[in-house]
């Protein structure tokens, strides 16, 4: 098959699986960089921001690329919208797990002042989890875009240095 004919679309469910995939590599990476950071700088300046809100668009730029090398050629809109969608998902399934762990080992309620969160605590943490997957959808999107747009800049770029005829 020649580098400009398009290859078979790769299943949605398999490029899920991908994201996720990439994604707890990426976390088992920035933790892992903390731990270094904390244990040998003396750096105590991080949440773990960097892996909610920034790590999922980056998963989808550098996914991305390597969709872009199976395929030969961008996805149609509706489909990158739908990916969008469920690696979204995903990403805000991953962090309600992890305030989920928060919660039943008893450190939500530190980060609270000490009080037991109520329905109406519970209830804010909804909205904020709502806001939270509309922009993190929007923020993958935008992930996509910009990694599909590099992988074909890079393509022309080579397809413009390969000598004619080969």
């Amino acid at each position: 098959m020649s580098p400009e004919t398009p290859a078979a679309p790769i299943p949605t469910g398999r490029l899920a699986l991908q994201f996720l995939l990439f994604l707890i590599g990426g976390m088992v990476l920035l933790i892992a960089l903390y731990w270094v950071l904390e244990t040998f700088a003396g750096y105590d300046g991080s949440s773990g921001n960097v892996m909610g809100i920034v790590l999922p668009p980056l998963v989808a730029m550098s996914m991305s690329s390597w969709w872009y090398q199976k395929e030969k050629a961008r996805p149609a809109s509706g489909r990158l919208w739908k990916l969008s969608l469920i690696c979204g998902l995903v990403a805000v399934g991953i962090n309600a797990a992890l305030v989920a762990l928060l919660y039943q080992a008893g450190l939500l309620q530190d980060l609270l002042g000490g009080l037991p969160p109520d329905m109406r605590a519970m209830r804010f943490f909804a909205g904020i989890f709502a806001g939270y997957g509309v922009v993190q959808i929007l923020l993958i999107r935008a992930g996509f875009w910009f990694g599909f747009r590099s992988a074909e800049k890079q393509a022309q770029r080579l397809a413009a240095t390969k000598p004619a005829g080969k």
